[in-house]
């Protein structure tokens, strides 16, 4: 590590506790691919960059707003006036799945999909992580990013609570009048070196074409995709294709939740999850970006929620006809390595 990169991780990590200490609302991240870290802390003034995270069920929308610090700027965010200090939520019953409640739950997808209910559903869970008292959050965030450098990097500090995360699918993003957006499904485990299966590949293509059909039934046309392509974090890989369009307005809304995230037909799948998942996902599995001109939202993926004492992990996994319930549970073990390991 270079002098300048241990100088920029020192005043990151004095920072992030700065502000957790002071209860400030705020959100540092950073761009895959990118070494420019940028924090929004909320002072409560309507002037500056908006940063939104959204919850899965539509039901939170949570808005970090004020000026925008970038890398060596980031020192000036020190004793700032905390002028709307955090007020969390009231907590929510937790809804732990074991495995045999979890894999009951892969089966009574099947069995809908068997009826002809929907085609395909993601079922979720949380992971409760013990933390140890040495725990840091700033030090996490740190080692998050230089492990994932290729996802979108990210700590906020919200009404919702503390949660941080390094997600790989882009939901939405703009640049003039082109939107960028990418389907991203079907999931293989990189120590078992096979071929990708023909249910992970109609599990990916199912994606696919809920997106383009988004895309067309309001009047506009896809400019460009992608071949399909193998894209992985640490011990997983996904099959994932680019997809862009032009248009006059941005389709994120309409686009959230895709079928990667809740099921086809969307709004049975998303009964069936609330069903079963209760409290579950919170902001996991909605979205989160800069709005504006330049607005780039990604699906909040591969992401926990810090508390006092422990950590959840969000994870899921698709369902499809031939999907079988243990191997399902497999999947999300191996998906709460990548946050796991952190801990």
């Amino acid at each position: 590590m270079g002098q300048q990169s241990f100088h920029l991780s020192k005043v990151l990590k004095e920072r992030i506790e700065y502000l957790l200490k002071e209860h400030f609302a705020f959100v540092l991240f950073t761009y895959p691919l990118s070494t420019d870290f940028q924090l929004i802390v909320d002072q409560g003034e309507n002037e500056g960059e908006k940063f939104c995270l959204h919850s899965f069920d539509n039901q939170a929308h949570i808005e970090i707003k004020g000026r925008m610090y970038v890398n060596e700027d980031i020192a000036q965010a020190l004793k700032l006036k905390n002028s709307s200090p955090i007020k969390l939520s009231p907590p929510k019953s937790s809804n732990y799945l074991s495995q045999s409640n979890y894999e009951s739950y892969v089966s009574g997808i099947i069995k809908a999909i068997k009826r002809g209910e929907i085609t395909k559903c993601v079922a979720a869970r949380k992971k409760k992580i013990p933390l140890n008292p040495s725990f840091n959050a700033a030090e996490t965030f740190l080692d998050m990013y230089a492990k994932n450098q290729g996802a979108f990097c990210y700590i906020a500090n919200t009404s919702a609570g503390l949660w941080m995360g390094a997600t790989p699918e882009l939901l939405l993003a703009k640049k003039e009048n082109r939107y960028f957006t990418v389907a991203l499904a079907g999931t293989k485990i990189v120590k078992e070196n096979r071929a990708w299966t023909a249910k992970e590949r109609e599990e990916h293509q199912v994606v696919v074409d809920y997106i383009k059909n988004i895309i067309s039934s309001n009047g506009f046309e896809v400019a460009e995709t992608s071949p399909v392509f193998d894209s992985g974090m640490e011990n997983i890989l996904h099959l994932k294709m680019d997809i862009n369009y032009y248009a006059d307005r941005s389709l994120h809304q309409e686009l959230h939740p895709t079928p990667a995230v809740c099921g086809l037909p969307v709004d049975r799948a998303r009964e069936l999850i609330l069903q079963h998942e209760f409290d579950t996902r919170s902001l996991y599995a909605g979205y989160l970006g800069i709005e504006g001109e330049f607005a780039r939202y990604y699906v909040n993926l591969r992401c926990m929620q810090i508390f006092n004492d422990h950590a959840d992990l969000h994870i899921g996994a698709g369902i499809m006809e031939d999907s079988d319930p243990s191997k399902e549970w497999l999947e999300t073990e191996a998906k709460a390595e990548v946050m796991g390991k952190l801990l």
